[in-house]
């Protein structure tokens, strides 16, 4: 008889902050979500969380990300309405690297 295993569970410190989307609301909508509402990036909505959330990370660790790293870093999200190319402008508008930026 084989050994049963252990699953194996993700290590997190016990500090570690845990973001939604509604954390990222202090006074309202953060600068990046103002951008994506201005330039009308979303059409349904349902994918905007995911993608929020995925490139409220990566300004943390990147301030001024390229197109490339914000394609990157939407990766796992499927958006079905808009494609990502307007996602993607509001982002790089939103830091200041693209047309549009604030």
């Amino acid at each position: 008889e084989g050994a049963e295993m252990e699953p194996e569970h993700p290590r997190h410190d016990p500090d570690d902050e845990i973001v939604t989307l509604e954390g990222l609301q202090h006074d309202g909508l953060s600068a990046l979500q103002h951008k994506l509402v201005e330039m009308s990036s979303f059409q349904c909505g349902f994918c905007a969380p995911g993608i929020v959330l995925a490139v409220h990370e990566l300004i943390e660790h990147t301030p001024h990300p390229d197109k490339e790293e914000v394609e990157e870093a939407i990766s796992g999200n499927l958006c079905r309405c808009t494609g990502y190319e307007p996602i993607v402008d509001a982002v790089l508008a939103a830091v200041g690297t693209g047309e549009g930026a604030a």
